[in-house]
């Protein structure tokens, strides 16, 4: 009986081992490719990231880094697809970089899709805020804005000054002369 045990143990040592050996050679691409982003290299990091990919696809600091490489070289649409499979894989802060790539490329629509999922994570920290003002005012929205902004006095973390001077400029630009009070469902007296 131990004769079956034998081929079945050895198959499962294999396995991991074959394991272990794809996570360190991840995360060696890793440590390369960040060593390549600090010297300024990208076209050696971006093959180091893709390396990490093959090795694991789902690794979100790869597909981070290929984003901030595309983004940094001009490739928006390619920056905006990687952001969103990492986002898709549950990275948050790939929404932010996101943000960032709409903004840059002045592509509206993309950046007025991204609004809910900003919405949602204000709570999180002050750069949804202000991501999530900006895309209002940017889509012209009085609506968004008033979205971006409900309840955010409620939150000292959020509290700060660029925001408020991001609040102060959108009112501004809406012809606002304040905020609704948190509950108030719209802008117009």
């Amino acid at each position: 009986m131990l004769f079956l045990l034998v081929p079945l143990l050895a198959m499962v040592a294999g396995a991991w081992w074959a394991l272990r050996s794809d996570s360190a050679r991840a995360n060696r691409a890793l440590s390369e490719a960040l060593e390549h982003v600090a010297a300024k290299r990208y076209t050696a990091a971006s093959n180091a990231f893709e390396r990490v990919l093959i090795s694991d696809p789902q690794n979100l600091r790869a597909l981070r880094g290929l984003g901030n490489l595309a983004f940094l070289n001009g490739h928006h649409d390619r920056a905006i697809e990687y952001y969103t499979h990492a986002a898709d894989l549950g990275d948050v802060d790939s929404l932010r970089q996101m943000a960032a790539v709409c903004i840059k490329a002045q592509d509206y629509q993309k950046l007025r899709a991204l609004f809910p999922q900003l919405i949602q994570h204000r709570e999180r920290d002050r750069e949804f805020v202000n991501y999530a003002i900006i895309c209002a005012v940017q889509c012209k929205s009085e609506e968004m804005f008033f979205q971006a902004v409900n309840g955010i006095d409620l939150n000292p973390l959020l509290a700060h000054q660029d925001t408020s001077s991001l609040i102060s400029a959108a009112q501004q630009f809406f012809h606002l002369s304040e905020l609704p009070q948190s509950g108030q469902g719209t802008f117009k007296e």
